[in-house]
């Protein structure tokens, strides 16, 4: 949800306080992705799949900024983060 705020930012300090929003609720997934592999993987799998978690973060950090603007100009500026808000619903 705080990430689907952005597409209301209006100012600076609405921006501000979503990014604030989003500071506090993003490392809850990732403590709990990793707690997660720890419990449904046995002690020979955990590393492989931990390392599969984290480098999808980082995939996905290397391709989401050509994408979202390649979005924002097809399709307007706020539709790639409306999109990001309905595919994190489904």
């Amino acid at each position: 949800m705080a990430a689907g705020l952005h597409a209301a930012v209006t100012s600076v300090w609405t921006l501000v306080a979503f990014r604030f929003l989003l500071g506090m609720a993003e490392p809850g997934g990732f403590t709990g992705g990793v707690k997660t592999i720890a419990l449904r993987f046995n002690s020979a799998q955990p590393g492989l799949a931990t390392a599969i978690f984290t480098g999808g973060s980082g995939i996905g950090s290397l391709v989401t900024p050509p994408l979202f603007v390649y979005l924002s100009l097809h399709f307007g500026s706020t539709f790639p983060i409306v999109d990001t808000i309905c595919l994190r619903v489904v």
